[in-house]
């Protein structure tokens, strides 16, 4: 009898680490308390192996007609299943020249031609392919790292300065895939400070005084890798199983319009999940532009205004950065304003100083975007 509470005490552990690390409650509750569990479901594991093997081993001493049940350990498989198969690792890596990644890279974006480039002082490109189901924590050249996580529920990327609290760095990242309000949610180990990916805001009310500070990111294809002069590429490894399994994910959230993880009715005026490219500049408001807007694979500038302030949309082919300077022109691969010359990227040719960029989200589905921001204009031609 008291094997048998064991081995039941054991299965009801297993089983609340399956539920907490495939986000089953954080999807039914929204509680971003439940990443506490999520982030010590291990420990549940470990409980429940002991327990396990306890009650089996009491129950053979006691026992004469012992039988050993191996469905016992079937919460246990189905843990390590989703352990192997469905979390998201975080893996620190870090950044080469071009000539040493580029045969690597011309066979490994082959199928998944899609790169995020990060800038600020810098350029940084990282292929889609690792962050399908990888989180990265990477360095930037002044110390600082970075977190870059990808949210195929939204289908956006963002990057992340790495909180400071209390003087301290803080390494987040979604922590094993934890979900809320249908997007990532970002936190450190522990689970006590919890942000939204989107909006990079506290959810938590020991992350809400510190929001966090975004780096500009932007998606490319690899044959435009030629813009990106003296930028550094990520290289490392990949678990190919989790990727095809999170790539089929991803492909199924963007064809499935009712898969969307998150119970607010969607905002009718677009189709939940066509892509929007989503302005937010502080003070004067948010706007989305449907990127069925845009030529697909070709370069167009179209200027528009916020509140009192203008800016250039520059799309690139699959993305889509943002400028304050108006009246810029497309002259080849550069940005063009009478005798000054732009990469694409914003970055000076000459003696002169770079274009201003204005925070853009790239490729948000608009069901989430118009979620977190309910008062957004709606760009229509």
């Amino acid at each position: 009898m008291i094997a048998g509470y064991f081995i039941q005490l054991g299965i009801i552990f297993a089983w609340h680490a399956f539920a907490f690390r495939s986000n089953i409650l954080l999807y039914l509750t929204n509680r971003h308390i439940n990443i506490r569990f999520a982030a010590n479901s291990k420990y549940f594991f470990f409980a429940s192996v002991f327990f396990f093997v306890t009650g089996s081993t009491w129950e053979f001493l006691e026992v004469d007609n012992f039988q050993f049940r191996y469905y016992y350990f079937f919460p246990l498989g189905l843990y390590l299943f989703t352990l192997l198969f469905f979390t998201y690792g975080v893996t620190q890596g870090n950044f080469f020249d071009f000539d040493s990644v580029v045969k690597r890279y011309e066979n490994f974006v082959e199928d998944d031609p899609e790169i995020i480039v990060v800038q600020d002082d810098f350029i940084q490109v990282v292929p889609l392919k690792f962050l399908r189901s990888r989180d990265l924590i990477l360095p930037l050249e002044n110390g600082k790292r970075y977190s870059l996580t990808f949210c195929l529920l939204c289908n956006s990327a963002h990057a992340y300065i790495l909180p400071l609290v209390n003087g301290k760095e803080i390494e987040i990242s979604s922590n094993g895939g934890s979900v809320i309000n249908g997007n990532k949610a970002l936190s450190d180990r522990r689970g006590k400070y919890v942000w939204q990916q989107l909006t990079g805001k506290g959810i938590s009310g020991k992350a809400k005084p510190y929001p966090l500070v975004e780096l500009q990111t932007t998606r490319f294809l690899w044959n435009q890798v030629k813009n990106f002069d003296n930028a550094k590429f990520y290289s490392g490894r990949i678990h190919f199983i989790q990727y095809r399994v999170y790539r089929l994910i991803g492909n199924l959230v963007a064809r499935i319009p009712w898969l969307k993880m998150t119970y607010r009715k969607g905002d009718v005026r677009l189709g939940s999940k066509v892509p929007v490219v989503g302005v937010h500049i502080l003070g004067e408001g948010t706007k989305a532009y449907p990127m069925q807007i845009f030529n697909p694979g070709k370069i167009k500038i179209m200027e528009d205004k916020l509140g009192k302030t203008s800016f250039s949309l520059v799309y690139n082919g699959i993305d889509t950065l943002g400028f304050t300077e108006l009246g810029l022109e497309l002259v080849g691969d550069k940005l063009v304003k009478g005798e000054k010359e732009w990469s694409i990227l914003g970055k000076a040719l000459e003696g002169h100083d770079d274009l201003c960029q204005i925070p853009i989200t790239g490729h948000v589905y608009w069901y989430l975007w118009s979620k977190f921001y309910p008062d957004t204009q709606l760009y229509t031609d």
